[in-house]
């Protein structure tokens, strides 16, 4: 199995991001994601700097809070953006909110769990219809649109993505997860077919860290406080690679995204260096 490796970037701090975004490039990552976790820089602000210091690789949203965003104005950014990189944007979706401290800066109450799940559907779906141009009034023509991606961890972000014939990125790493294979299985089975989405494309996304050694990881993993994130797959680039693998395996995929949970940017540097070698993907 040959897989394609994605860095799910936490967004620390613009001069790690930029480094470690060069760097994924150099090393044969297919994809370079960014989370948002208010408060923080819009992620959709940082795009267009990750993708103008890199020459190939795909770079995008993991994804962005959409109950807060204007479909719109969402799409038409992330449209532009395609235009101007073809072929290397990603625009990733979830329905994550904001602490509740926030609300009102954010002039967005969230409501209940089911008001809020609500907001989230309906933009989703009209960010999608915009993304790909069906509205009326879709903006900016581009020869393809960018891909779209749903970040879920669990069946009703499966069946959203299926229903909206998105790409299905699956959360392993946040406290309270599900290893759940069935639940890409259920995106497979109810991917909504359109000319313009090719195939179901699933990616599994975990935290951890590689270091050369299995205990030089496991003194990294010590200092790890992020209670929320939990480290998945930890030691050395062999172990690494055989869980990696094994992982993409069970689920029935190619495409593995890591979310380092090191502290400091050499150590995140080498982390995703020694995982690229011992896989040779730039070879």
């Amino acid at each position: 199995m040959t897989l394609q490796l994605t860095v799910l970037d936490l967004f620390r701090s613009p001069r790690e991001t930029f480094a470690l975004a060069v760097e994924s490039d150099r090393l044969g990552y297919a994809r370079y994601w960014i989370t948002e976790h208010q408060p923080q820089v819009g992620p959709l602000t940082v795009l267009p700097l990750l993708a103008a210091r890199t020459k190939r690789i795909r770079v995008g949203t993991a994804g962005i809070l959409t109950r807060y965003y204007a479909p719109p104005r969402t799409a038409l950014d992330f449209r532009f953006l395609e235009a101007l990189y073809p072929g290397r944007i990603d625009a990733g979706l979830c329905g994550g909110g904001i602490p509740p401290e926030l609300e009102a800066d954010f002039h967005a109450a969230q409501g209940d769990e089911s008001q809020a799940r609500q907001v989230y559907l309906e933009k989703a779906r009209l960010i999608a219809e915009y993304i790909r141009g069906e509205r009326p009034d879709a903006v900016r023509r581009v020869e393809r649109p960018p891909q779209l991606w749903i970040h879920g961890s669990g069946p009703n972000g499966a069946q959203l993505a299926a229903q909206l014939s998105a790409s299905f990125s699956y959360g392993l790493f946040l406290r309270g997860n599900m290893d759940s294979p069935e639940a890409v299985e259920l995106y497979r089975e109810r991917f909504v077919q359109r000319p313009e989405a090719g195939a179901p494309r699933a990616l599994i996304a975990v935290a951890g860290v590689c270091a050369a050694t299995d205990a030089a990881a496991q003194e990294i993993v010590e200092r790890h406080s992020n209670s929320f994130i939990i480290p998945g797959v930890v030691g050395s680039p062999e172990r690494c690679v055989a869980e990696l693998t094994s992982l993409a395996e069970r689920y029935g995929t190619t495409e593995v995204a890591l979310m380092d949970v090191c502290s400091l940017l050499d150590e995140r540097l080498a982390c995703y260096r020694l995982i690229a070698e011992r896989l040779e993907i730039g070879a």
